[in-house]
C-alpha cells in the first residue's frame, strides 16, 4: 500500500523538503509521496488532527508548530522529550510517535563544515525557541557543555539554561564578548526575510578563526552570515539534509543517499554558504 509523507508548517512553500524526500524514496524504490501542507495557525488544532485521521504514514514539522503539536501527539520518544520540540512524526500502531532530529541533524552538519570542532568549543547559541532546544539537547547528550545561550527576552534564555545545565546571557553582554566564543549559532528566524539586514546580534568584535553557523538555509547567506564576513561559516542546508536523512531513516528504517539530497537541493538552487 502506497505511504503518505508530508511537511507542516507555515509557510511552506519555501521548503525543498518534499523535492528531497522524493528523490530518496525514488532512489530505493519506496512505494509512497510526500507533499507539503501549509497550515496557518487559526486552523492548526483541525490540522493536526486531520492529519492523524488521515492516516497520513509520518510527517515532518517546521516553524512555528514544534512545540505546538506536542499535545496532539500520542507518545514522546526520548529526543523530543529532553527538546520539547518535535520535528518528526512517525504513525505507528500504537499511536503517532514525536522526534526530534534537528538536533543530531545539526551535528553531523557541524562536524562536516566546522573541522576545529572538539567536546571543549565554546559555543554561543543565539535565540531559546523550538530549533535552540533541539539542537541544545543533543548537543549535550553527545558531551558539548560549554554552552552560553542568548536571546533577546532573557527570561527565556534563563530558563532553558537552566533546564539543560547551560549558562546564559543578555544580548548586549554577549555581543560585548564575542571573542570568547569558538562557535555562533543562530537559531531564530531572523534572517528568513532575505530583503530584511536586521540581526539578531551585532558580529563586530568577531574573531577571525571563529565558526559562524546560520541554520536559515533559504535565502542562502543571510544578513548574519553577511556579517560574518571572512570567517569560516554555515547556512543551514547540511541540517536540513542530514534531519532529513535521520526522520527518512526513522519513518523508512533506511539510511539515504546523502549525495542525493545534497544534489537535489543544489538543483532547485539551494546551495552551502
Amino acid at each position: 500500500m502506497k505511504k503518505t509523507y508530508a511537511v507542516i508548517g507555515y509557510p511552506v512553500s519555501h521548503s525543498i523538503s518534499p523535492a528531497i524526500h522524493q528523490q530518496a524514496l525514488n532512489a530505493l524504490e519506496i512505494d509512497a509521496s510526500y507533499v507539503p501542507f501549509e497550515i496557518t495557525c487559526a486552523n492548526q488544532a483541525a490540522a493536526f488532527s486531520g492529519l492523524k485521521a488521515l492516516g497520513i504514514d509520518g510527517f515532518n514539522i517546521t516553524a512555528p508548530y514544534k512545540e505546538a503539536i506536542i499535545p496532539y501527539l500520542d507518545e514522546l520518544a526520548d529526543s523530543a522529550k529532553l527538546a520539547q520540540a518535535v520535528n518528526t512524526v512517525k504513525k505507528t500502531d500504537t499511536g503517532y510517535v514525536g522526534y526530534n532530529t534537528d538536533g543530531d541533524g545539526f551535528i553531523a552538519s557541524l562536524k562536516e563544515d566546522f573541522k576545529a570542532l572538539t567536546l571543549e568549543t565554546r559555543f554561543l547559541i543565539i535565540g531559546a525557541g523550538g530549533a535552540a532546544k533541539g539542537i541544545l539537547e543533543a548537543m549535550k547528550a553527545q558531551g558539548y557543555n560549554n554552552i552560553t545561550i542568548t536571546n533577546r527576552t532573557l527570561a527565556t534564555a534563563e530558563n532553558l539554561a537552566e533546564l539543560l545545565n547551560c549558562q546564559s546571557m543578555d544580548l548586549e553582554t554577549a555581543q560585548a564578548n564575542l571573542a570568547d566564543f569558538d562557535c555562533i549559532v543562530q537559531t531564530t528566524s531572523v534572517g528568513m526575510d532575505a530583503s530584511s539586514e536586521a540581526l539578531p546580534i551585532e558580529l563586530t568584535g568577531l574573531r577571525a578563526d571563529t565558526f559562524v553557523s546560520d541554520l536559515i538555509y533559504n535565502p542562502q547567506e543571510t544578513a548574519f552570515l553577511k556579517a560574518a564576513g571572512s570567517n569560516p561559516k554555515q547556512n543551514g542546508l547540511g541540517m536540513l539534509i542530514y534531519q532529513a536523512a535521520l526522520a527518512f531513516e526513522i519513518w523508512t528504517g533506511k539510511w539515504p543517499d546523502i549525495d542525493l539530497m545534497y544534489n537535489t537541493a543544489n538543483e532547485k538552487g539551494f546551495k552551502k554558504c
